[in-house]
């Protein structure tokens, strides 16, 4: 009899276990979206009259304010192991603020005279910027040491870092005498001009196994262009003659950015493997700034409901759900990394 009580009770309990676990899965407060269990997405709103850096937890759907301030508050980014850097007006410039989620504390760490923003963090613990005092220079921090590096050198504009998973650091410069996309190996003490044309080339964005996209207006328009890592070459990926721009990688190698193409921007997703573009946003209002989650939840700014908004949509079922649900202004998201 002592067995059959406790085999029941057991039971008992992981029927309750399952119970529990599909809630955290699937919550009808966020649409029935689904959700990583540790799904972190941060945005910046309007919603106490100032610029400020929101965080919202999918997975129990808490929406918080971590910037706290009454300046200005932009271009989130999250690093792998739960940091959380910005560009904030708090000190009379624009400087770059890292948040530590287990101590709560805020730091401040660039400390520059000029303007500090577009922060990016590596899979290493380093995290690069954008830094302007008359000349924009690419300056990266080992957060665990400390030390503080120029990683551009150069007295023309340098801007746009982005991070490969590798640890090379890719972004737009003039030092050729137009705008190129540059690949710093840090290790091999090289500096490599990739996109090689007298166009411009900008906004350089790396895929998980180390593709490397980009826009490029060789073409005469901005097209979204990725590097062939065998041959070489940069590969036309848009191939339209409407703006294409905003190009994001998702972990498991799809590519999604913003087109004109049909009039208005709507947000594109390019399957690489099957080689299928589809407008996955399908709306005249404005949609910008895609974000991937790293189970392949796509964010994005959205004015559709007259003002705007972020927007989350499982790209598996379709389900698209509106997760700021505020009429003041919800822009830019940043999703927690996997790498």
């Amino acid at each position: 009899m002592r067995f059959a009580i406790t085999s029941t009770c057991i039971r008992f309990m992981l029927a309750i276990w399952l119970l529990l676990l599909l809630a955290l899965i699937v919550s009808p407060a966020l649409g029935g979206m689904r959700r990583a269990p540790s799904s972190m997405l941060a945005w910046v709103s309007g919603r106490n009259g100032n610029q400020e850096i929101y965080m919202l937890d999918m997975t129990y759907g808490d929406l918080a304010n971590v910037s706290r301030h009454p300046g200005r508050d932009s271009t989130p980014a999250w690093s792998s192991d739960g940091r959380l850097a910005w560009a904030g007006w708090h000190e009379g410039n624009y400087e770059i603020y890292v948040l530590d989620l287990e101590s709560r504390q805020i730091v401040n760490i660039s400390h520059q005279s000029g303007s500090d923003y577009a922060p990016t963090w590596s899979g290493g613990g380093w995290l690069a910027w954008v830094s302007d005092d008359g000349n924009r220079e690419i300056y990266t921090l080992n957060v665990i040491d400390r030390r503080l590096i120029n990683a551009s050198a150069y007295t023309g504009w340098d801007d746009f870092p982005a991070w490969s998973p590798d640890g090379r650091l890719a972004w737009a410069s003039v030092r050729s005498g137009n705008r190129e996309i540059y690949v710093q190996d840090r290790a091999a003490r090289s500096l490599v001009n990739v996109s090689q044309h007298s166009a411009s080339d900008t906004a350089p964005t790396w895929s998980r196994d180390g593709h490397l996209a980009w826009v490029s207006e060789r073409d005469g328009n901005p097209e979204i262009y990725v590097l062939d890592l065998e041959s070489g070459e940069p590969l036309n990926v848009s191939q339209h003659l409407a703006w294409d721009g905003l190009p994001t990688w998702s972990s498991d190698g799809r590519l999604a950015w913003v087109s004109a193409r049909d009039g208005n921007q709507e947000i594109y997703v390019l399957d690489m493997a099957t080689g299928v573009l589809t407008n996955v946003s399908q709306h005249p209002a404005r949609d910008t700034s895609p974000a991937w989650s790293p189970d392949g939840l796509l964010a994005w700014t959205s004015d559709r409901d007259g003002n705007q908004e972020i927007y989350v949509q499982d790209t598996t079922t379709g389900i698209l759900t509106n997760v700021s649900r505020h009429p003041a202004i919800d822009e830019s998201p940043a999703w927690l990394p996997a790498w």
